[in-house]
């Protein structure tokens, strides 16, 4: 049976070559290293071949394929072939003439769960009289994120890219352009202990923003926070902790040297810490008792991305139950990047 860390090792060779996962389901791996899932049956005495999907951030995970596989079964345990349906699928989408057309096909046949949820955005708000748009009813309200906020390109949204990380974002806090500095870093510091409880490791610079008001700033609501490990097992952290951006070695010295950064108190980082992982048995059981649930989001869940957040929640409790540093500790260590020991003897 594959798994997402066995997909990403497959390498091309000089022939293509295949893979095989569960229930009949296989890959194929081009010469170029595309991997593809594909699924081999048998209709009216003949064999066909239903191409799922490429694997990979531009097509679809390992679970996707594995749901789209039971549909197929579906289809053809019903005398239907998967294969000629996706290709009339295809025919029908290339057909529609409008955006109206694409979008009422696809709200008529979608399958979603009920009731829906509708988002309120936080850079929007019902206009007063004076302030609407164009169509008299909505105001947007002036918004920029991290890399806005100091003058960078987009695309050094990621640290590791030679982007921006956690002590960018902490002078920013720090300086004159938020308006209430310590609510701000409060907010924050919780930010990150979620997106790192949760396994979000795709928490970037443009992942964080700010609500303008006049001259001085809010952070805004916080958005995009997701468990990105279920479906990237193993990667790293967007913004390292302390400069350490494998969660499975962030220990309680780069806890506490990033409090320092924040220049708060280590104890309300571990305080933070210990917190989250208390509540986070009480929201798990309400997820997963949420009757608004399908059956394939509640095992999503339970197989993907439960096992992230408990692990998570015992590399922090390892991680807090040592002694705290002090920021003479931190100064002293060897285990820290040295470009943390620098920002923080400066």
């Amino acid at each position: 049976m594959l798994t997402d860390t066995a997909l990403r090792n497959l390498k091309p060779k000089s022939k293509p070559y295949k893979a095989s996962d569960r229930d009949g389901m296989y890959v194929t791996v081009s010469t170029t290293g595309t991997v593809t899932f594909r699924y081999d049956y048998r209709l009216n005495g003949r064999r066909e071949t239903l191409t799922i999907g490429r694997y990979g951030p531009s097509g679809i995970s390992l679970a996707m394929a594995r749901e789209k596989l039971i549909d197929a079964k579906k289809a053809v345990a019903q005398g239907k072939s998967p294969a000629h349906e996706k290709q009339r699928e295809k025919r029908r989408l290339t057909a529609a003439k409008t955006f109206g057309d694409v979008a009422g096909k696809w709200l008529a046949d979608a399958r979603m769960p009920e009731p829906l949820y509708v988002i309120e955005r936080f850079d929007r708000r019902a206009a007063k009289s004076g302030w609407a748009d164009t169509d008299g009813s909505v105001q947007r309200l002036h918004q920029i994120d991290l890399c806005q906020a100091l003058g960078v390109s987009p695309s050094r949204k990621y640290e590791s890219e030679g982007g921006l990380g956690l002590h960018h974002l902490f002078e920013v806090l720090q300086g004159t352009f938020v308006d209430r500095p310590a609510v701000a870093i409060n907010a924050v510091v919780q930010w990150v202990a979620f997106n790192y409880l949760v396994g979000n490791l795709d928490a970037h610079a443009k992942n964080i923003a700010f609500l303008m008001r006049g001259q001085k700033a809010d952070v805004a609501p916080f958005y995009d926070m997701l468990c990105v490990e279920a479906y990237l097992p193993r990667a790293t952290m967007s913004m390292a902790i302390a400069g350490e951006n494998k969660p499975g070695w962030v220990e309680g010295l780069h806890w506490d040297a990033m409090a320092f950064e924040a220049r708060v108190a280590p104890r309300l980082v571990r305080s933070v810490l210990k917190k989250l992982v208390e509540r986070i048995p009480d929201g798990i059981s309400q997820v997963i008792g949420d009757a608004r649930l399908m059956p394939s989001e509640r095992e999503f869940v339970r197989e993907s991305i439960l096992p992230v957040i408990e692990e998570r929640c015992s590399f922090v409790q390892e991680a807090i139950k040592g002694r705290q540093s002090s920021l003479q500790d931190v100064l002293a260590s060897r285990e820290l990047d040295p470009a943390v020991i620098d920002r923080l003897a400066r």
